[in-house]
């Protein structure tokens, strides 16, 4: 009698627990429902975010990411608070975001919750479960985590350091046309990280990321050109070209050479208007010799060759 008890008491369970999980259901169907014409919802967030009108990107996917369900607008809104667009930058709640959003199976928040436990970004330095979610997304072929795991290996964090592995990750990711993968082959072959340096092929891998648009890639191609490694002879115009692509996309490096380019009439024609205005981007985006450059521009009026120089390293 006393088993026939226990057996009821543990289908009563079942059946409240199902109950419970099925009122959640309704009650997220039923948010859902307020909301009214998702399609349409959704068609706003893309011509948003394809206009980069970022504020209302982030007006838009805020009840959307409310749905249980919704892991792209989860996974979106997450990226837009990691990458502060459209507002301040909030890593805690780009964490928050993409971890639902990984629960619901996006491959894709794994990995940004992979990455941020890489670098502590909204939660602690977790080396062993950047690995973890890397590799296994990595062995599935992944680009992303590749990449992420190329650069765990490469440095060393959590595991033996090994810039082979990481060279293999890299190309791994590289063929599925992750351009970041790409950028990290060419630094490594610029300057010989685990392997022969060599400024050719660093010039060939770079040129393929800067063609898919990579921020970083064309500001490399632009310190090749100006430097004159990898390429057949110097060109600062060619150079100049390929720092302009980067700095309209916000790389501060870029910006920074390009306002001295421009100051100082090299490979563009002088001009100290446009010069003042990329110190400033870049200055804005936290370059601390482009902070200096504005303070002298401002106590001086003028800038001398020796207090601006140029900064033509190679960024991975």
């Amino acid at each position: 009698m006393r088993k026939y008890i226990y057996h009821l008491y543990g289908i009563g369970i079942c059946i409240l627990i199902a109950s419970i999980i099925l009122i959640i259901d309704r009650s997220n169907n039923i948010y859902a429902w307020t909301l009214g014409d998702l399609s349409s919802r959704y068609d706003s967030v893309f011509e948003a975010i394809n206009s980069h009108d970022y504020i209302t990107a982030r007006q838009e996917l805020k009840p959307l990411a409310r749905i249980d369900s919704a892991k792209f607008a989860q996974y979106s809104l997450g990226d837009l608070y990691y990458r502060g667009l459209g507002g301040e930058k909030d890593y805690d709640k780009a964490y928050k975001l993409f971890k639902e959003s990984a629960e619901n199976g996006n491959m894709d928040a794994m990995n940004n919750i992979a990455f941020m436990s890489l670098y502590g970004h909204g939660t602690d330095v977790n080396y062993a479960k950047a690995y973890e979610l890397f590799r296994n997304a990595a062995l599935q072929g992944n680009p992303h985590a590749q990449l992420g795991l190329g650069t765990m290996y490469r440095h060393g964090w959590g595991v033996t350091r090994s810039c082979m592995l990481a060279m293999d990750w890299y190309k791994r990711s590289a063929s599925h046309g992750n351009s970041d993968a790409m950028n990290n082959i060419g630094y490594m072959q610029y300057n010989g990280i685990g392997v022969p340096m060599d400024s050719q092929q660093a010039f060939y891998w770079f040129s393929r990321a800067a063609v898919l648009g990579n921020p970083i890639a064309e500001y490399n191609m632009g310190v090749l050109y100006c430097v004159g490694r990898g390429v057949d002879h110097k060109d600062l115009v060619k150079g100049a070209e390929w720092l302009t692509k980067s700095a309209m996309k916000g790389n501060s490096s870029a910006q920074y050479n390009l306002g001295n380019m421009y100051y100082f009439g090299k490979g563009v024609e002088k001009d100290v208007e446009k010069a003042e205005l990329w110190y400033r981007a870049a200055a804005k985006e936290g370059h601390k010799r482009a902070s200096f450059t504005i303070k002298d521009l401002e106590n001086k009026g003028y800038i001398e060759p020796k207090d601006s120089l140029m900064e033509f390293d190679v960024e991975d």
